[in-house]
């Protein structure tokens, strides 16, 4: 008998080892510690959501972008492009006085 408690006990693999037991401190600080992760991760998720709606609703920002009809952009979108024909014409017209 003295001989069996000298030696190691045999390998288990960790999920098969009885739990350990936990007070009640301890239960507690680990529920704890979990609400506060699955609530980050919930503000996480609920600001990303709110983000990819906010993009879906925002007016496209590029020069060349199509603004779409009756979101009353039309009047800006012809300013871009008479304003891109001004800066063409000035372009052209500064290459030809260069040589």
């Amino acid at each position: 008998m003295a001989a069996a408690l000298d030696q190691p006990p045999p390998w288990e693999p960790t999920w098969k080892r009885p739990r350990t037991p936990k007070s009640k401190a301890e239960k507690k600080r680990e529920l704890r510690k979990q609400r506060r992760r699955l609530q980050d991760a919930g503000r996480r998720r609920l600001a990303a959501n709110q983000l990819e709606l906010d993009r879906s609703l925002r007016r496209p920002t590029a020069v060349g972008d199509e603004l779409p009809d009756g979101d009353g952009g039309d009047d800006l979108g012809d300013e871009i492009r008479r304003l891109q024909g001004e800066v063409a014409h000035l372009v052209d017209g500064q290459q030809e006085t260069e040589p």
